[in-house]
């Protein structure tokens, strides 16, 4: 057989790639999922939250608030927690899936391969069943390929000796993984043996099979004997694909045949296969390295041409080779192209983008693409939020600095000393004022609100009541169901409570404090921690006194007007629209700042947007920082006080 005539190969970097994108092209052996499946409201929500320690937090929410997670949920979560490698928040899961014995889906296991070590992946391979998860093919060929990329091919080959013994029988994926694994160690001669096994075993080899032994004979330089293989395939009946040529292609560019390469791609059609993105992106990508980006160029004009979509790899190749020339404002230009031709940048292109921008001094055009990259949720490397920050700090550009830190700290990224120092420089300058410094790290106004619901001089009073929930007041909507939130279409009602009064364990508030009296308080009608924590639904209006300090008899400096709307089933988060009216000399209440946001008194702060103001402030801009401090002096009043520290940021 003319693979034994093969010697002595070494792995390919597009091998890799082909490997990839067909290993895992086997049956399905889990449940069809249903065309119509029913909508779970944690699902949907989890979805949207990036933090992974927000997502725990609502999963924590939704149960105490009665909601029965199920596998779906456990699921959404574990992918969630996966991606940020949150292991032990994990384990405490799958525990609980397991004490539970819920019915688990093979596929989150998977997903767990990935993220997790070689050893604990084996350790989670062997717990499978333990979950009411039976295991197939598929998941071995998962734990196989796992453990082959992290470079733990004993353990590899183990496993696979024991794939008998364990009900498996070995498929064609199978035995690919093995053989990439002695082929990425150079072992020539096993990979032959892996293949003899298939043929021994009535298993029959497959195009990424070939490609797999092509692929690496293209590395070698060995391109008869790659050539002779295609040969083979044709011979056997194998349609050689378009990776095969790529790969040939590249064997033939590594020797300097750029021409014969080129031949090779326009000759394909004529072997029964048409050229695709990865052919010309082998050409492209050649012409790069050898400093012919116009040459690239025109082999994109030449793929529309022929109507064939470039793909992502494409752009990126082009890109990658325009930046690395300093050109990177040509590389912007290709970057707008693709998006207005449908195709959607990945995380290496704007990291390439972000990267060329910041090589050629352009950190407007830098921040403008680190914007639309966080937007997309990718994120750069932390050398890129290094010479960015330091970049707009030279610009003058203290408020896109001050932006790239506030998304550091958020992606828990880290700014090296080295940067620290620097920063501290350019911050301080010649004069070593510290004006950007300060700009960076104090408030443009701090201030307190008192806010005072209930006694004699109140500065809160409750507008409309809660919408109402048939669980615990038996009124229903317009269409009956037992959810907070009404089906699409139905009216929601409110209750008919119109006095200033205080929560109970209720749906409604009917206690009233009136006639200056103390708050009452016993084991039927608490308070809870904060007064944020009304029920969802109620709207609560402000007019109230703002102070230089927390103490309720501090100076006034000025008064907030404006409303807030308790937007959570628990009452810990609540949107506010606000006006803080400042007193100065020539007129009272002259200078305001409006804020709108959404104040979460679960956390230790919140922050709100600033959305215009009036006379120093007019059309300010920026955000504060909201933070609820328990009073010491509350017994001071005869209402009920929560005291909010605000900070506000302008710009």
């Amino acid at each position: 057989m003319i693979h034994r005539r093969l010697r002595t190969i070494n792995p390919n970097p597009l091998l890799h790639y082909a490997h990839n994108q067909s290993l895992f092209h086997t049956h399905n052996h889990e449940r069809t999922t249903p065309k119509f499946r029913k909508r779970i409201p944690f699902v949907s929500e989890v979805k949207t939250v990036e933090d992974p320690e927000e997502a725990l937090s609502l999963f924590h929410r939704y149960k105490e608030h009665g909601f029965r997670h199920c596998y779906p949920s456990y699921a959404a979560l574990i992918y969630k927690l996966a991606r940020s490698r949150n292991f032990e928040a994990i384990e405490t899961l799958l525990t609980h899936m397991q004490d539970t014995e819920m019915q688990c889906r093979e596929s989150v296991f998977i997903a767990l391969f990935q993220h997790y070590g070689s050893e604990k992946a084996v350790q989670l391979f062997n717990r499978m069943p333990q979950f009411n998860c039976v295991r197939t093919l598929q998941s071995l060929n998962a734990l196989l390929n796992v453990l082959v990329d992290n470079n733990r091919f004993d353990q590899a080959i183990d496993v696979f000796g024991r794939s008998y013994e364990m009900g498996f029988r070995p498929n064609t994926v199978t035995f690919n993984i093995i053989m990439k694994g002695w082929l990425a160690k150079g072992e020539w001669e096993k990979a032959c043996e892996v293949f003899d096994e298939m043929l021994q075993k009535r298993v029959e080899p497959s195009v990424v099979t070939y490609n797999s032994l092509i692929g690496f004979l293209c590395r070698k330089g060995d391109l008869d004997k790659a050539m002779a293989l295609l040969e083979d395939m044709r011979h056997k009946g194998k349609r050689a694909n378009e990776v095969t040529y790529a790969l040939l292609m590249e064997g033939l560019c590594s020797v300097n045949l750029y021409e014969e390469a080129k031949k090779l791609m326009f000759d394909m059609a004529y072997r029964g296969c048409k050229a695709q993105p990865v052919n010309f992106g082998v050409l492209m990508n050649d012409l790069g390295k050898r400093g012919k980006v116009e040459e690239a160029k025109s082999l994109l004009h030449e793929m529309k041409k022929r109507r064939l979509k470039p793909d992502v790899v494409t752009y990126n190749i082009l890109i990658n080779y325009l930046c690395k020339e300093g050109r990177a404002m040509e590389a912007y230009k290709v970057l707008i192209e693709m998006q207005i031709g449908g195709c959607e940048p990945n995380a290496a292109t704007y990291r390439m983008m972000v990267d060329g921008m910041c090589d050629i001094g352009d950190f407007e055009v830098g921040l403008s693409v680190l914007n639309a990259m966080l937007t997309s949720r990718h994120c750069p490397r932390s050398e890129t939020f290094n010479c960015l920050v330091l970049g707009l700090l030279k610009s003058g550009n203290i408020d896109g600095a001050c932006f790239v830190l506030e998304e550091m700290e958020k992606r828990k990224v880290e700014f090296d000393l080295k940067s620290w120092e620097i920063i501290i420089k350019s911050a301080c300058g010649e004069d070593k004022s510290g004006d950007v410094v300060t700009k960076l790290s104090t408030p443009t106004i701090t201030f307190f609100m008192h806010d005072i619901l209930g006694g004699s001089t109140p500065s809160e009073r409750i507008v409309a009541g809660t919408i109402v929930n048939t669980q615990t007041s038996n009124f229903p909507f317009s269409k009956p169901n037992n959810r907070v939130f009404p089906f699409k279409g139905a009216i929601p009602l409110v209750d008919t409570n119109t006095g200033t009064n205080i929560p109970t364990h209720t749906s409604t508030m009917v206690v009233k404090n009136v006639d200056k009296n103390k708050v009452f308080i016993d084991n039927s009608n608490s308070l809870p921690l904060t007064l944020e924590k009304f029920l969802f639904g109620r709207i609560t209006v402000i007019d109230d006194e703002i102070t230089k300090g927390h103490e309720l008899a501090a100076g006034v400096i000025g008064k907030a007007q404006g409303f807030h709307l308790a937007s959570s089933l628990d009452g810990s988060s609540r949107t506010m629209a606000f006006t803080a009216l400042f007193r100065n000399d020539d007129n009272d209440d002259g200078d305001g700042v409006s804020f709108f946001g959404v104040h979460r008194t679960a956390t230790q702060e919140s922050c709100i947007v600033v959305v215009g103001g009036t006379g120093r402030y007019v059309n300010a801009k920026g955000y504060a920082k909201i933070e609820t401090i328990l009073s010491p002096e509350q017994h001071t009043t005869n209402g009920v006080e929560t005291l909010l520290q605000i900070s506000v940021y302008l710009s």
